[in-house]
């Protein structure tokens, strides 16, 4: 009799297996999906700011809740005022998140770089006990969707005490990513190889005095090793034209001929990360 009803507990338990594991595989889709799609419910509301509203040392309080206390700082200081706009949305790439769902926890980090990423994002779902959160947190930063190439035209200006324009320098600037591509039969094959993960081209298109300076540059997988570096100086006169070539770190920003502005593309697994909070 007794054996009769443990057989039973145990075909009711393994009967209930599957059902268990597919809730629980909903459950983790449902909460992959809110983060990459966060206003499904609608855009966030924060009571006091509404869209159109100027935020300055008059109602810095008002944004205490959302932005960082440095922000903060400098709005009650009036050095600095936001113009409130409605949110808007710009979604992902369908295929980055599907790539996310399909691959979620087969990525993991080694010692030197991220071991078995295939595509989308690596850690979608991040402990914040998590000793290895913050390193997670850099790789997600990383391998964010930014498709497959990019290109921006920025402009930088320099600016006296007065606000008076003192110098500005245009820019053209491309990104390619040729690895972890949605779908892998579009990823570059030679970079696959030797071990690259982006490329990027920068010309200088102004003032006159630096107009065709050139930058080409690629980043490793690997952590650990340095980025290469072409630099093309335009030639003075009595000079002839010239290459550069440097190897760089880019999290540590100098070298010979550029300070990166790239941010957290560069060496991670020296640092030491934990998750604040999240606003």
């Amino acid at each position: 009799m007794c054996c009769r009803k443990v057989s039973t507990f145990l075909v009711s338990a393994l009967c209930l297996l599957p059902v268990w594991g597919w809730a629980e595989s909903d459950h983790t889709r449902e909460k992959i999906l809110a983060g990459f799609v966060p206003y499904r419910q609608g855009p966030p509301q924060v009571e006091g700011i509404t869209p159109g509203m100027r935020i300055d040392k008059t109602n810095a309080q008002v944004a205490a809740t959302v932005l960082p206390s440095e922000i903060v700082k400098l709005l009650v200081a009036g050095d600095l005022a936001i113009a409130v706009q409605a949110t808007t949305d710009l979604p992902l790439r369908q295929e980055y998140i599907e790539s996310t769902l399909k691959n979620y926890g087969t990525a993991s980090v080694g010692e030197e770089d991220l071991q078995n990423y295939v595509a989308g994002l690596p850690f979608p779902l991040i402990d914040s006990q998590d000793p290895q959160a913050g390193l997670k947190v850099a790789w997600n930063y990383r391998y964010r969707d930014r498709g497959e190439t990019v290109q921006y035209w920025p402009t930088n200006e320099l600016r006296n005490s007065s606000g008076t324009v003192e110098r500005t320098e245009s820019f053209y600037v491309v990104f390619m990513f040729g690895t972890h591509r949605p779908d892998s039969a579009k990823n570059e094959s030679p970079w696959e190889k030797s071990g690259v993960y982006s490329k990027r081209y920068m010309r200088v298109l102004a003032p006159s005095d630096a107009e065709g300076r050139q930058i080409l540059s690629l980043t490793y997988e690997k952590d650990t090793l340095m980025d290469d570096q072409w630099m093309y100086e335009i030639p003075r006169p009595g000079a002839r034209a010239r290459w550069c070539t440097t190897r760089m770190k880019l999290l540590e920003g100098e070298n010979s001929c550029r300070r990166t502005r790239q941010g957290l593309t560069g060496t991670f697994m020296p640092m030491n990360g934990s998750i604040w909070g999240r606003r």
